[in-house]
């Protein structure tokens, strides 16, 4: 298998790039090929991940850095600003807007109450029927005046109050109503006090100052201040709303319990009150600031500190009684009380004290954690709230100071607003290649993660970034060279993003773009690692002749690229450039004919895909396989190199003989498909008839290159 016999001797065919070393300690070190970390650039090998990670971490200089955080951080300060100013401006209006509604209203209230009570005039009516009674009850008689009615109280002959149904109603919507004035105002003057807290601090755009502005909203967000703000406009409405009923059954007639519904209110004001004022002492990320929480703050603090180490330090005189045993041991392997205990004590032990006032911001944003998270929503902020075109290029510097796995969050929150914006027909064109080109830096930084901590959450990333990537037209060598680089990198894994991106290197080289040298030697690398994991066909499980035949057509690609005499290679290929082409490509057909040669094409069908293996007769795929990644990548070889004999007739000759051999082994009559099988696609079918033709136009190609060149 190693070696191919032509023109009668017997060769050995090493792929280039091989080596007699076997150290498993080199990450890079597979199959034969070296991919070394420390390998020199002009060295026929893949940049492994420290080299790669060196590559971005030197793409970038620091003033570049500074000032896409800057801008990240302005974007944000901008956004910020504008709804702080905002909401204060509302505030202003509303508070106004209550003034002047709750001085309106307290006027009719101020008459209407005392429909609620009894009059001075009903006191005198009482008064004056009593007078009227005891004068009729009197009989005169010359020598003395007497009454024949049995004398009563005042509080007898005074009827008992009761308020018309219609004043207790007008009272209960009116002071309803005059509460609901009251509390908007005092929400609003709430509110103007927490924006007085967000708003102090924050001056300037630098990456600190843009982590403390970035945490304060997103308290604003988590708290929903937006939603209090709403609510305040709402309750005026409300309070207007009350008032008019009122004054309509005014208008018709004059009757309930307007305490109990006041205080009803009243109570809930004064709950919200208390609830946002103590918030702010057991949520460090709580934006309800105001005098009032920082008072209670005070009170509790000392409070709170103090029991907390009286906790700890009596946790700790509990624990001396214990083996060290204890703690290693299982809630379950322990009894009901000693566990209860142990979870006491670990609870003691895992509170914190509470920071000053002023401090506890800081803290939770200087933990390495922390910062981390806030930088992250920082520049997806800066995004989310412009998705411009200059902010998502920012996000790419911004990846040089991130871990792989930070990138990936960043790039999955960067898809789905793109995702968003395109369901909404805002993603430009512009945006678009942004983002395409942002998953491919992502990747990049992927791959800067060693072979031996590449886990399965890796994969997952990977898989997610080559399957949501698309290709876009470009014009620039530079972008092509990114991407073929990039994919060929992630080609040499094992696994399925590494099969996706052999799809992604092999449709770009059949694109033709501007590429750069050292670009179509990576990808030849990669071609040749390929070829040389897959080469024995039929006798390892894990090679497959449809990814063999795959690398060989991207190997022929970048050969053709190279040594065509219209040479699309940016800046174009020195001749000790093409020189080293060619002698690889030497090597690549030479191994490549010892393939078809030793090959014995039998039992291949079980190194189809899955998907494959059912569809119909193996050798219909094998007619289309050899027709596209081999017959027609050689005879543009053979037409269009400037260089000749590349294609030699022993090669031409191994074809014929492999196609006549596996027609022998794979008769197309002794594989029907079976019930339910899935019909043979019909260019797979057809490559059967044309592949006999496209042999003879190779042979011509090639005789023609032995008779007149």
């Amino acid at each position: 298998m190693d070696g191919a016999t032509v023109n009668g001797a017997e060769r050995n065919v090493p792929l280039a790039g091989t080596t007699a070393r076997s150290n498993s300690n080199q990450p890079w070190l597979e199959f034969g090929l070296l991919v070394d970390e420390d390998h020199p650039q002009d060295e026929w090998s893949l940049p492994g991940p420290k080299q790669l990670h060196e590559e971005i971490a030197k793409q970038y200089s620091e003033d570049q850095k500074a000032k896409a955080w800057s801008d990240a951080a302005e974007a944000v300060k901008t956004y910020s600003d504008e709804m702080i100013n905002r909401w204060s401006r509302e505030m202003d209006t509303l508070l106004v807007y209550a003034g002047l509604f709750s001085a309106v209203l307290t006027a009719f209230n101020v008459q209407s109450y005392q429909s609620l009570q009894s009059s001075s005039t009903d006191t005198t009516n009482a008064l004056l029927r009593r007078i009227s009674t005891q004068l009729d009850s009197f009989s005169i008689n010359p020598s003395f005046v007497n009454s024949t009615r049995q004398s009563t109280s005042f509080d007898d002959a005074r009827p008992p109050f009761r308020a018309p149904a219609s004043a207790v109603w007008i009272n209960a919507l009116w002071f309803s109503s005059l509460v609901c004035s009251l509390a908007a105002a005092s929400i609003a003057l709430m509110v103007k006090q927490w924006l007085h807290e967000l708003e102090s601090g924050v001056s300037g755009s630098s990456r600190e100052t843009g982590r403390r502005r970035q945490y304060r909203l997103d308290g604003i967000l988590k708290w929903r201040v937006g939603a209090i703000v709403v609510v305040i406009p709402i309750l005026l409405q409300l309070a207007l709303v009350l008032f008019l009923a009122g004054l309509i059954i005014l208008l018709w007639t004059l009757h309930g319990t307007v305490a109990a519904i006041a205080t009803s209110l009243v109570g809930a004001l004064f709950i919200f009150q208390f609830t946002v004022t103590i918030l702010p002492s057991y949520h460090l990320d709580c934006c309800f600031l105001s005098p009032q929480a920082l008072a209670i703050y005070s009170v509790v603090r000392p409070l709170h500190n103090t029991t907390l180490a009286l906790l700890q330090h009596l946790s700790r005189l509990w624990t001396r009684s214990e083996r060290p045993s204890f703690w290693h041991s299982d809630a379950s392997d322990l009894s009901t009380l000693r566990a209860l205990k142990k979870r006491i004590i670990s609870f003691c032990n895992s509170r914190r004290e509470m920071p000053p006032w002023r401090g506890q911001e800081h803290l939770v944003i200087a933990s390495a954690r922390t910062s981390s998270a806030l930088d992250r929503r920082m520049a997806i902020m800066a995004c989310k709230t412009t998705f411009t075109f200059e902010h998502l290029e920012d996000v790419e510097v911004i990846f040089s100071s991130l871990s792989p796995n930070e990138v990936a969050g960043y790039v999955r929150d960067v898809w789905d607003l793109y995702k968003r914006r395109q369901a909404t027909g805002l993603a430009s064109y512009q945006v678009t290649r942004s983002v395409m080109h942002l998953l491919l830096h992502a990747l990049r930084h992927m791959l800067t993660v060693g072979p031996d901590a590449r886990d399965e959450e890796w994969e997952r990333t990977v898989k997610w970034i080559v399957e949501h990537h698309s290709p876009l037209p470009t014009f620039q060598p530079t972008s092509m060279d990114l991407q073929l680089t990039t994919f060929s990198i992630l080609a040499t894994h094992d696994s399925v993003a590494g099969s996706l991106a052999l799809s992604k290197v092999r449709y770009h080289t059949g694109l033709k773009w501007s590429c750069s040298y050292s670009t179509i030697r990576n990808v030849m690398v990669m071609a040749e690692l390929q070829m040389q994991r897959h080469r024995n066909i039929g006798e390892d499980p894990s090679a497959s002749l449809y990814t063999y035949l795959q690398a060989f057509q991207i190997a022929i690609r970048g050969i053709v690229l190279v040594v065509s005499e219209n040479s699309p290679v940016t800046p174009p290929p020195t001749s000790a450039q093409v020189d080293t082409i060619l002698s690889h490509a030497r090597d690549i057909l030479v191994s490549f004919e010892s393939l078809l040669r030793s090959q014995h094409w039998e039992g291949l069908q079980d190194t189809m895909p899955d998907e494959w293996k059912h569809s119909g007769p193996f050798l219909h795929f094998l007619s289309l396989w050899l027709e596209q990644f081999a017959i027609l990548p050689l005879t543009t070889l053979a037409n269009r190199s400037r260089h000749s004999k590349l294609v030699t007739e022993g090669l031409l000759e191994a074809l014929e003989d492999a196609w006549a051999r596996a027609q022998a082994g794979y008769p197309p009559q002794s594989a029907p498909p079976e019930t339910g099988q899935t019909r043979v696609p019909s260019n797979s079918a057809s490559a059967m008839g044309r592949i006999e033709r496209e042999l003879e136009t190779l042979r011509a190609y090639v005789v023609y290159q032995r008779t007149f060149q």
